[in-house]
């Protein structure tokens, strides 16, 4: 069993934690007071972990796989091997692209919030704000328009479980996990500078570092987009990696007071998504 504590009061953030289920671990029902309120209960050692069930149905169904899987032996990611992506049915096909052709609409930014936490929407949209900025109108809304289709067309296709069949998650969530705290080590920084002048200290910005774990999850990405995305798509995906994966950019945004206000809600967005992943 993997999962995750609703928040870790020392640290701020959620763990993910792992427990062996033995044939000896309970699983038993948590009737609520209404169908709403169901829930499962998994005791484990000296520590209970509740599962929020959607109904009654779910909650039945959690039991059913969880009773199933006591005993069972645990598995090793990295050691599945297989085609990259599965190839991806019709439906699958014409979800991501509807996403992509009404991901910059009104109607793509109502389907958006169904998939995405709000931090994640408010990020994707200071990197909007940021490449108008920094590159010129006819790039800027290039970059717009690829950004929102490949994400649109990458949120149908996580939300649908279309990983690589040997992708190392917990790799995955580590590259992530160092690249966000980093760049947030940086962004704190220059925000200490701005108050307290150049005495106060900083790490030195090692942006190959920084920007090294990011590209192994970007790889991922494009991995699934190839899975069932044609060139073009994958070009958009390339053309916005390509921008915003750049030292100058990074440095800029990182260093530049014309940048500040940019850099604080990316700053606020991450720290967000931590508590939430």
């Amino acid at each position: 069993l993997i999962y995750y504590p609703t928040r870790d009061a020392a640290s701020q953030l959620r763990p993910k934690l792992f427990a062996q289920l033995t044939p000896q671990t309970t699983v038993a029902a948590n009737a609520g007071s209404s169908e709403a309120s169901e829930a499962v209960q998994i005791v484990l050692g000296m520590e209970t972990v509740s599962i929020s069930a959607a109904s009654r149905s779910d909650r039945d169904a959690w039991i059913k796989a969880l009773l199933g899987a006591r005993g069972g032996s645990a598995i090793d990611m990295s050691s599945l091997s297989g085609p990259a992506v599965a190839e991806p049915g019709l439906g699958t096909r014409m979800r991501m692209t509807m996403a992509s052709a009404v991901a910059t609409s009104s109607l793509g930014q109502a389907m958006m919030k169904n998939y995405l936490d709000p931090s994640a929407r408010t990020l994707l949209r200071e990197l909007v704000l940021v490449a108008a900025m920094y590159a010129d109108e006819r790039t800027a809304a290039s970059l717009k328009r690829s950004l929102l289709d490949v994400c649109a067309r990458l949120v149908v296709a996580v939300s649908e479980g279309r990983m690589p069949a040997d992708a190392n998650l917990d790799a995955l969530y580590e590259d992530m996990l160092s690249f966000t705290q980093d760049f947030l080590m940086y962004s704190r920084d220059q925000r200490l500078k701005a108050e307290r002048g150049p005495e106060a200290e900083m790490a030195a910005l090692d942006i190959p570092a920084l920007i090294t774990p990011f590209s192994r999850v970007a790889a991922v990405w494009r991995l699934i987009l190839a899975g069932s995305c044609r060139a073009p798509v994958l070009a958009r995906f390339d053309e916005v990696f390509a921008f915003y994966v750049r030292a100058d950019l990074i440095v800029a945004l990182l260093t530049d007071v014309k940048y500040r206000a940019r850099l604080t809600e990316i700053d606020r967005a991450l720290r967000r998504l931590l508590e939430v992943f």
